[in-house]
C-alpha cells in the first residue's frame, strides 16, 4: 500500500473504534434500565468539594446501599477548590462541566446520568488516543488490539461508575490520561509543544488525586515526568511540575484523611478489622505494635457501628484516641508487616480472594426499577476474569514477575528509544498495580478489599491485553522466520503434523 492509503486506512481503524466505544458505552448508562451504583456514604467526600448536596437526608438514608439516586442540589460554587487553593480531588472539574449542562439544559438539580455522559466522553476520547498512540503495522494486530480495549475496559463493571460520584471513575480515566499523555510524548520526542507536557501534568494531577489510595503513586508518577523532562531539556519545567504534584497530593492526602475522617477509619479497620480477625497470637502482635492488649476486646468491629456496639473501644471515643490512635500510625503498620512474614503473606493471599472483581454488591438502579440488585449489560469479561484465573497470590505474582522479566530482557536487547519508553511505561502500570495490591488489606482490614483492588484490575487487565498482543506478534515472527513451519516438521506429534504443516 502507498504511505497515505495506509494512513487512511489506520484513521478508519480508530474512527471505528470511537464509534464501537460509543455503541457500547451508550448501551450500557442510556438504554433503559439505566443504570449506576448506589452510595455506600462515599460521595460526601465529593459533594463538598464540588458544591453538591442531597436533597433530602431522610431519603438519602432509605436509599444508601440500595438504590441510584441521581438528582442533588446545586450549592454555591467553592472557588477556592476549582482554581486549586484548597485541594481536591480531579473530580470536581466533569461534575463543573457537568453542572454547567444541567444549567444549560434548565434542570433544577445536578444529575449524575449528565456527569456519566462528560465522563464517558472524556474515557472515550482517552483510550481512542491511547489505542491510535499504540496502533501497530500489523492489520492483525491492530484489530486485535482494538477488540481487547474494548471488549475488557468497555465491560459494565467499568462504565457503570461514570453514573454515580465515586472516586473509581477518575481513577480509571486519571490513569487512562496519564498513559495516553505519556505515549504521546513518546512518539513525539521530535516535535514537542509545551502543552504536551501541561497535558501529561494534568494526567498525573487526575491520577493522584482521584482517590486518597493514589497519592502513594506519587513517586512512580514523578520518575515519568522526570524521564521525559530530562529527555526534551525541560529539566526546570519537570522539577516545577514534580514539586506541585508533591505539594498538592501532600495537601489533598491530608484534607480527605485527616480533615474528612479517612484515615482514622482506615486504621480502625486494619487492626481491629484486619490484624485482630486473623491473627494467631494477637496479644503479641499488639505488643509487637506498642498497643495495649485490651484492644482484642473489640476485635472484629468495624468503625461504622453504633456506639453501643462496641466493648470498650468506640472509634471516636477519647480512651480510643488515646490508646489506639495516638500510638498507630501506617508506617508502624507497614513495618509490623514487612517483619512478620508470614503474617504479610496471609494478608496477601487474603486478598487474593478477591482479586479480579471491578463490581460491587450496592444497589444498580433507581426506587422503581423492576431490576435491583440485579446484574447489568455486558458483563461477559467480568464474569470471564473472575472465573477463569486462579485467586492466589502465588499466580498473580508469578504473573506479574514474567511480565517484568519478559520485558527486561526486550528492554535490553532493543536500541530504540520509542520502544524502551513504551517498555518503561508499562512497567510502571505494573508497579503501580503491585504497590496497590497489598494496600486493601494492610491498611483497611476486610473492609471493601474488592473495590479498593480497583487501580489492580486495570493493571492486571493491562498486563492480560498486552501479553495477548505480545504472544500474537511473538506467533507472526515464529511464523515469517520458518522456525514454525520447522517445529510442525520435527514434531513428535504425528497425528498433527499434515494438518499444521498444511495451515502454516
Amino acid at each position: 500500500l502507498r504511505n497515505g492509503d495506509t494512513l487512511k486506512m489506520k484513521k478508519n481503524t480508530v474512527v471505528a473504534f470511537i464509534l464501537v466505544a460509543m455503541i457500547l458505552t451508550g448501551y450500557i448508562l442510556f438504554i433503559p434500565p439505566l443504570p449506576g451504583v448506589a452510595d455506600q456514604n462515599d460521595f460526601g467526600r465529593v459533594m463538598g468539594s464540588s458544591g453538591l448536596a442531597f436533597k433530602s437526608s431522610t431519603d438519602y438514608l432509605r436509599y444508601m446501599f440500595h438504590y441510584v439516586v441521581v438528582d442533588y442540589k446545586m450549592l454555591d460554587l467553592p472557588f477556592k477548590r476549582y482554581f486549586m487553593l484548597k485541594p481536591s480531588t480531579f473530580h470536581i472539574y466533569p461534575i463543573l462541566i457537568a453542572r454547567g449542562i444541567c444549567k444549560i439544559l434548565g434542570l433544577h438539580y445536578f444529575n449524575t446520568r449528565v456527569l456519566a455522559f462528560v465522563l464517558a466522553t472524556l474515557y472515550i476520547a482517552m483510550m481512542a488516543l491511547i489505542y491510535k498512540q499504540l496502533l501497530p503495522q500489523n492489520k492483525g494486530a491492530r484489530w486485535l488490539l482494538a477488540f481487547l480495549l474494548l471488549f475488557i475496559f468497555f465491560d459494565s463493571n467499568y462504565i457503570i461508575w461514570f453514573n454515580s460520584i465515586y472516586g473509581e471513575t477518575i481513577m480509571l480515566i486519571g490513569l487512562a490520561m496519564f498513559i495516553a499523555a505519556c505515549l504521546h510524548l513518546v512518539n513525539n520526542l521530535h516535535k514537542q509543544k509545551v502543552f504536551h507536557y501541561i497535558f501529561l501534568l494534568v494526567g498525573a494531577l487526575a491520577l493522584v488525586s482521584s482517590k486518597i489510595q493514589c497519592v502513594v503513586l506519587l513517586p512512580l508518577v514523578i520518575f515519568f515526568i522526570f524521564r521525559y523532562g530530562f529527555l526534551l531539556k525541560k529539566r526546570a519545567l519537570a522539577a516545577m511540575a514534580s514539586l506541585f504534584l508533591l505539594v498538592y497530593a501532600s495537601a489533598f492526602y491530608y484534607d480527605v484523611g485527616y480533615q474528612v475522617g479517612t484515615n482514622k477509619n482506615t486504621l480502625y479497620h486494619s487492626i481491629f478489622y484486619g490484624l485482630l480477625m486473623d491473627s494467631k497470637n494477637p496479644k503479641a502482635d499488639l505488643a509487637s505494635l506498642g498497643l495495649n492488649e485490651d484492644l482484642i476486646v473489640d476485635a472484629g468491629k468495624h468503625s461504622y457501628l453504633k456506639e453501643g456496639d462496641y466493648v470498650k473501644y468506640y472509634p471516636y471515643s477519647p480512651l480510643t484516641q488515646k490508646e489506639f490512635y495516638d500510638k498507630i500510625s501506617n508506617v508502624k503498620i507497614f513495618t509490623f508487616y514487612l517483619s512478620h512474614p508470614v503474617s504479610f503473606y496471609k494478608a496477601l493471599e487474603f486478598t487474593a480472594r478477591y482479586a479480579y472483581f471491578t463490581g460491587s454488591s450496592m444497589g444498580k438502579y433507581e426506587v422503581g426499577a423492576e431490576i435491583y440488585h440485579g446484574s447489568v449489560k455486558n458483563m461477559l469479561w467480568s464474569f470471564l476474569r473472575e472465573n477463569l484465573f486462579p485467586k492466589n497470590i502465588l499466580f498473580i505474582a508469578g504473573l506479574y514477575f514474567v511480565a517484568f522479566l519478559v520485558t527486561l530482557f526486550h528492554w535490553k536487547k532493543t536500541k530504540d528509544l520509542g520502544e524502551r519508553l513504551r517498555m518503561e511505561l508499562f512497567l510502571g502500570v505494573l508497579g503501580m498495580g503491585m504497590i496497590q495490591y497489598p494496600m486493601p488489606y494492610l491498611l483497611n482490614g476486610h473492609a471493601d478489599i474488592a473495590k479498593q483492588l480497583y487501580l489492580f484490575n486495570i493493571s492486571f487487565d493491562i498486563l492480560i491485553i498486552c501479553g495477548i498482543v505480545y504472544l500474537y506478534r511473538l506467533f507472526l515472527w515464529l511464523l515469517r522466520s520458518g522456525r514454525l513451519q520447522s517445529l510442525c516438521k520435527d514434531s513428535v506429534l504425528p497425528i498433527f503434523k499434515k494438518y499444521l504443516c498444511r495451515i502454516f
